[in-house]
């Protein structure tokens, strides 16, 4: 479950750096991932929710920190 979620995250990054947040949907996000939408609304929740944003941003930081500096 822990690769899904990195691999979720990973695709958020990559999407939202390329189109920003409002440029991407989340089924877009779940398909680079190779996952369902459904799977990304589990573990983040719905891209509209203000509160899942902060979840997410929070991920996705938490993600960048604990990756270690080439």
């Amino acid at each position: 479950m822990r690769n899904t979620r990195e691999a979720v995250l990973k695709s958020a990054i990559q999407n939202f750096a390329r189109a920003g947040y409002d440029g991407v949907g989340v089924h877009e996000i779940a398909s680079d991932a190779g996952v369902t939408a459904m799977m990304v609304n589990k573990y983040f929740g719905s891209k509209s929710s203000s509160d899942q944003l902060v979840t997410v941003l929070e991920a996705v930081f938490a993600a960048i920190i604990e990756t270690p500096m080439a």
